[in-house]
């Protein structure tokens, strides 16, 4: 992958603009929110951390300084994706997005681990030397095959993949809210269709399961690869439409797994995008 990492540089951290753009325009950036800001409990080691160090009083509670942040951190996304190899950039956006990510769970959702996997990709970006990149990057297929895989061995695990009514009852508690506010319109319809027929909706679910653990033939081969993206996005569009859960930002996984004859045709569609800026001598 080492020849098109510019290609995958700029694509992967357009991405993370995209996300970040998203965030501010649906005011979701530490500047935005309404004041007073309310935390939550029960955190774990990293947000702690970030609690007691009082940063995240900062970036909530001043809207000046939560607003600065917001635009350091879209300023480094650019800079890195102009400038691919000056590690002054990316390692401080790492920095910055995992701070976000925590202060986004500390009190706004807690544990959205969807955030996760753009935290631990920008991370793929940090070597200054090819090689060391291209293994990095290889970890990081691994690492989308591990998140979807053990999400299907964990539903093994504690028996939901064995409890036949299991894609009924989360339609039920996931979607009722949904239908209340919108009993008229298309989709509700639809739903209602599905709640007519519910075996439907009880062997979609334990498709989704199935989907899941396809990952983990990603392991022993990558044959399947281009197959196990599409899996990501019907896993994505079923649980959004099915659960009522909008986890895009967690598609940034499935960037390693694109071969290289993709990311080929991408340089060959789009020219400027695998074009160098930057010599890998600078910092």
């Amino acid at each position: 992958m080492a020849p098109y990492r510019t290609a995958i540089t700029r694509s992967v951290l357009a991405f993370y603009l995209l996300s970040l753009l998203w965030r501010g325009y649906s005011h979701l950036l530490p500047g935005q929110l309404q004041q007073p800001v309310l935390s939550k409990l029960h955190y774990d080691l990293s947000f702690w951390a970030v609690r007691m160090s009082g940063i995240d009083g900062w970036l909530v509670q001043h809207t000046w300084a939560g607003s600065l942040f917001g635009w350091i951190l879209i300023t480094l996304c650019v800079l890195s994706m102009i400038f691919i190899r000056r590690r002054g950039y990316i390692i401080p956006f790492s920095m910055g997005f995992f701070l976000l990510a925590v202060v986004y769970n500390m009190y706004l959702c807690h544990s959205a681990h969807y955030l996760g996997g753009m935290v631990v990709l920008s991370v793929a970006f940090w070597p200054r030397r090819d090689e060391h990149f291209e293994l990095l990057w290889d970890g990081m297929r691994y690492y989308a095959c591990w998140v979807y895989g053990t999400a299907f061995l964990w539903k093994v695990a504690i028996g939901s993949m064995f409890q036949w009514e299991a894609g009924t009852l989360t339609f039920k508690a996931n979607l009722a809210e949904y239908l209340l506010h919108n009993p008229n319109n298309t989709l509700a319809h639809i739903y209602y269709f599905f709640l007519q027929h519910q075996w439907l909706l009880n062997v979609g679910h334990k498709v989704v399961y199935l989907a899941e653990g396809a990952f983990l033939i990603g392991f022993f081969t990558r044959k399947y690869d281009t197959l196990l993206i599409v899996m990501a996005f019907f896993i994505f569009i079923s649980i959004y439409l099915f659960s009522d859960v909008f986890f895009a930002e967690l598609l940034v996984i499935i960037f390693p797994l694109i071969p290289a004859k993709g990311w080929q045709k991408l340089s060959g569609m789009i020219p400027f995008i695998n074009r160098a800026a930057a010599p890998a001598h600078q910092p």
